[in-house]
């Protein structure tokens, strides 16, 4: 497997701290005798709360961290092509599949030598790829899978032509889901005994101009002024977060929107379980797990049309789609939580929907279709 996930050495073992993608992984490699990964490895000792893999007995192979929009990144990444390639071969040569993670720039380089090598490939493409939306590096990528490729590539979109298949980012497995039962029963009950003047809001991601979470405070802003007092969180890391935190200061909404900062999964979750809905407004976007996450714990998802949102929406019952117009999006918020029936009917339609997308079916579904494709018994 080539990845650009940043791994980290602690203790002789080798981790992530993403550990919804390490849950993924432990689950696909149960169905495969021996695993090789190359990625780039940090020797940062003294992170805590990493993920590491269940398999003891993984190979892998270093690659530099090359990530980056600047001209300087490019620049490394063109210097690094030769290592890059000569990695990739090392770490393939006893292999029988390779599985490429696009988008990223490590797989750019890797890209031109797997299509070579006689190996069967598989990949995934992790942003958007019905939308237009990326940068020339991601769209180059795109071409190149789409016309080149000579695998199954997974996509977060509708399924087109031989091999490509629409898939998806899972969270949680069966047990986990099981477990949230007796927290969503509770939150079922208190939603007919409680009134939505406050309401708890929710947006999980990076806070960069491409997640938007302006639009988000706007929104909120808005309700406050429509007579509410509705709280947001915003958790996740910050890369951009002037022009919000000028919006906060100019409204005076400090009581309103909390920025929370990066939080371990296990302490997300505590705000997922108290949340009332779910308000993610990106630009453009792959594949939302954020909304999916948040139908397992009884959130109810407003989600601006990026994506694959509105088939989310759509094929779940579970939401709202939002438009950029934020005076029609507070109309649609306010008829929402003036009818507690609907709030109900879509917990459980979005419990129903998150059950559908576990890591179990998402890692069959997997195999399944690379034994379709390469007619393997």
């Amino acid at each position: 497997m080539v990845t650009d996930c940043l791994h980290y050495s602690k203790n002789g073992e080798i981790g992530s701290n993403n550990a919804i993608l390490i849950k993924q992984f432990n689950e696909l490699f149960k169905y495969f005798n021996d695993i090789t990964i190359c990625c780039p490895i940090s020797n940062h000792n003294n992170l805590g709360g990493l993920e590491y893999y269940k398999n003891k007995k993984i190979r892998f192979f270093f690659l530099p961290n090359l990530g980056g929009p600047k001209l300087i990144d490019k620049i490394r990444l063109l210097l690094n092509i030769p290592k890059i390639i000569y990695t990739i071969y090392n770490a393939s040569k006893d292999s029988n599949l390779i599985y490429q993670r696009f988008p990223n720039n490590i797989n750019i380089p890797g890209f031109f030598y797997t299509i070579i090598s006689n190996k069967r490939l598989f990949a995934s493409y992790l942003g958007e790829w019905d939308g237009k939306g990326g940068s020339l590096t991601y769209l180059l990528q795109k071409y190149l899978l789409y016309y080149f490729y000579p695998g199954p590539v997974f996509i977060y979109g509708s399924s087109k032509g031989n091999n490509f298949f629409s898939t998806y980012s899972p969270s949680f497995s069966f047990d986990e889901w099981q477990k949230e039962k007796k927290i969503i029963i509770e939150k079922s009950k208190n939603i007919n005994l409680r009134k939505f003047d406050n309401m708890i809001f929710l947006n999980v991601g990076r806070v960069e101009k491409n997640k938007n979470q302006i639009q988000s405070a706007q929104i909120i802003h808005k309700l406050k002024k429509s007579g509410y007092n509705p709280i947001l969180y915003i958790i996740g890391e910050s890369s951009s977060s002037q022009i919000l935190d000028d919006f906060i200061n100019d409204k005076d909404l400090h009581e309103n929107i909390k920025i929370i900062g990066s939080l371990p999964f296990i302490e997300l979750q505590n705000y997922y379980r108290k949340a009332d809905f779910i308000i993610q407004t990106p630009l453009f976007e792959g594949y939302g797990k954020v909304p999916i996450e948040g139908m397992m714990h009884g959130c109810i998802p407003l989600i601006t049309n990026v994506g694959i949102s509105e088939q989310i929406i759509a094929n779940s019952g579970s939401g709202m789609v939002l438009s950029r117009n934020n005076d029609d999006n507070v109309k649609k918020v306010i008829s929402l939580i003036n009818d507690q029936k609907k709030i109900k009917k879509m917990l459980i339609n979005g419990r129903d929907f998150s059950k559908k997308h576990l890591i179990e079916f998402w890692a069959k579904d997997i195999l399944f279709t690379l034994k379709k494709y390469y007619t393997i018994d």
